[in-house]
């Protein structure tokens, strides 16, 4: 029989991409959720298959011990983003308050923790394709978009504390910029959300910045394919691994993308949105792209949908959802 698994977050984007996946191999998943972003209507259908939800907050450790009952594994997804229009202490206590719950329940119940962490712990580190050994140099504490950030770093200093002290066994995964189906359809689902619904519409696409900042969008069947791999794989015990595609594209041209495989007749329209329309002190990344070799040589990762493909498939759900007529 497989594990039994607990996902907190299981009703956000990457969990409810998890979840079924999870299901179809055999394991027993639990999922926890406050519901504050996630739905749980993605993964309804699949309760009483082998998956059971529980609504409840990983800032309370009752709950969490709770839903970890009998887990051999949890994997903590479990967050909140960065605090683009506020909120920034909510971040703090959501990720930090929440993972040392998850650790400590680990701690107690002997179950291992894979930690969904993220490429914004590299910060301002200027490299191009950052491994898992590069500088983490994250920015001034009076700007607000470096709350997730060390909010993400001192998780992960939690994860290797608890392995220290309390011999917890636990895999530290950094995803970069997720995409695909079960994303929220606003800012905190990422650019190309937003980007895919004013195509749709025919709306003005909001560039924050000059546009020239450039990420590697990292398709959500290939997130999965990585954490399953983490889960089951004898040499992930301890590690940090990068979880992200090769797919570097700008920020402007990944609209000018995205309009043109929603095959909008009109001609894009692109709107530059100062950073102080939103924030008084809001700091951007030029560029950020991963270097994924370590997750590639030792748990066989390599990931399988390009940009283009995976972006067809998200545009046709992201149509569905916004009830928009027509086939894309």
């Amino acid at each position: 029989m497989n594990a039994r698994v607990l996902i907190t977050g299981s009703a956000g984007f990457l969990g409810t991409n998890l979840v079924p996946a999870l299901v179809a191999k055999g394991y027993a998943v639990i999922g926890l959720d406050n519901l504050m972003h996630g739905h749980r209507s993605a993964v309804r259908e699949l309760e009483g298959t082998g998956f059971r939800f529980i609504e409840g907050d990983v800032r309370d450790i009752a709950t969490v011990r709770a839903a970890a009952d009998g887990a051999d594994v949890i994997i903590h997804f479990a967050e909140a983003k960065i605090p683009r229009y506020g909120g920034t202490r909510a971040t703090l206590e959501a990720n930090v308050i929440g993972t040392e719950n998850v650790l400590a329940v680990a701690a107690q119940n002997g179950a291992r923790v894979i930690y969904g962490s993220t490429d914004e712990v590299y910060g301002k580190n200027p490299e191009r394709w950052l491994n898992e050994e590069a500088a983490l140099v994250l920015g001034q504490t009076n700007v607000n978009r470096w709350a997730y950030a060390a909010s993400k770093l001192l998780s992960e200093q939690l994860c290797f504390a608890y392995q220290e002290s309390h011999g917890v066994k636990m895999t530290i995964l950094r995803y970069t910029s997720g995409y695909g189906i079960h994303q929220s359809l606003d800012w905190q689902g990422g650019p190309q959300s937003v980007f895919i619904t004013a195509a749709l519409r025919g709306e003005k696409i909001p560039i924050h910045g000059d546009g020239l900042q450039s990420r590697t969008f990292t398709h959500a069947g290939d997130m999965v394919r990585g954490t399953v791999l983490a889960l089951e794989s004898p040499y992930a015990d301890g590690e940090i691994f990068n979880i992200g595609s090769r797919d570097e594209i700008t920020i402007i041209n990944l609209a000018y993308l995205i309009w043109r495989l929603v095959k909008n007749p009109q001609k894009p329209r692109l709107e530059f949105v100062p950073y102080t329309d939103f924030s008084r002190n809001y700091e951007d990344v030029r560029h950020r792209a991963l270097d994924i070799s370590k997750a590639s040589y030792l748990l066989g990762y390599e990931p399988r949908v390009n940009l283009a493909d995976g972006l067809r498939e998200t545009i046709q759900w992201q149509a569905s959802m916004l009830g928009s007529p027509g086939e894309i």
